[in-house]
C-alpha cells in the first residue's frame, strides 16, 4: 500500500511538473507567434504612411493652381476652333427655412 502511495505521489508530482513544462512551451511559442504578427503590422503601418504621404504630395502638387492652369491651357489647345466653348450655369433651388 506504501509503494502504491508513493507511485501515485511520483505520477502527480511528474503530472504537475510536464504540464507546466507543456504550458511553458507552449506560451513561448504563442508569444513569439503574436510578436512575428505585432513586428508584421508595425511594417505594414510604415509602408501604408508612406504610401499615404507620396499620395498626398501627388495631389497637392496635381491641383496646385499652376498644374490646374497648365490642364486647362492644355484643354483649350486641344480643342478645335470651330468647337463651341460655353459656360453652363445651374441654378439650384432655395432652401427653405426650417422654424
Amino acid at each position: 500500500m506504501n509503494d502504491l502511495k508513493e507511485t501515485f505521489v511520483i505520477f502527480i508530482f511528474s503530472l504537475i511538473w510536464g504540464s507546466i513544462f507543456f504550458l511553458n512551451v507552449w506560451q513561448s511559442t504563442e508569444f513569439h507567434k503574436i510578436e512575428r504578427e505585432i513586428s508584421k503590422n508595425i511594417l505594414r503601418k510604415e509602408t501604408l504612411i508612406k504610401e499615404n504621404e507620396e499620395i498626398k504630395i501627388t495631389i497637392l502638387t496635381k491641383s496646385s493652381a499652376s498644374r490646374i492652369d497648365q490642364l486647362f491651357q492644355n484643354s483649350i489647345e486641344n480643342k478645335s476652333p470651330n468647337e463651341q466653348r460655353s459656360i453652363h450655369t445651374l441654378s439650384l433651388p432655395k432652401m427653405k427655412e426650417k422654424y
